[in-house]
């Protein structure tokens, strides 16, 4: 039984790897044109049809390509936020900003929630990776994650990873 289990929990964790490393179709566009204003603006349309959160999108400076990496990294970490408002927040809005500055791209997930009880993570481990997995994607990339919450403050999250010009 604790081989079935051993291997069941591999065969999982191999799926996640290999789910993690595809692009979100959202992404998909003409060579050198930015893409994540679109699929940040595609997630949150989604999202407004079936919950009851007033989603907002925001998008400051001008949008350049990013790469698929860095793209892939906020896309995901957006929709992280945004699940969490959905799950956790009892939120009746949430707003995306998205800003492009000349040395960084930071991304801000805001929501009028009820604020973050404790900052523990889940160990449920059927769940997903939440926050400790969002930090991961963006250290992966130089990047940094900041949280700010306050109970019956709502929750802010700001992902934010440099950009390297050559």
């Amino acid at each position: 039984m604790r081989a079935t289990a051993a291997t069941a929990r591999d065969g999982l964790d191999e799926v996640r790897r290999v789910v993690q490393d595809l692009a979100p179709a959202e992404l998909a566009s003409g060579p050198g044109e930015p893409a994540l204003p679109d699929a940040l603006r595609q997630t949150c349309e989604r999202l407004a049809v079936h919950a009851s959160v007033e989603v907002r999108v925001q998008v400051h400076g001008t949008a350049v390509p990013l790469g698929a990496e860095i793209e892939t990294a906020l896309l995901r970490t957006a929709r992280g936020a945004l699940a969490n408002v959905l799950e956790h927040a009892a939120a009746s809005t949430a707003v995306v900003t998205l800003t492009n500055q000349p040395d960084a791209v930071v991304l801000d997930v805001r929501d009028d929630g009820r604020g973050l009880p404790d900052r523990t993570a889940s160990t449920d481990p059927d769940r997903g990776r939440g926050l400790t997995g969002i930090r991961a994607r963006l250290r992966e990339l130089g990047g940094t994650l900041v949280l700010e919450s306050e109970p019956g403050e709502g929750t802010a999250l700001a992902a934010s990873v440099p950009l390297v010009r050559s």
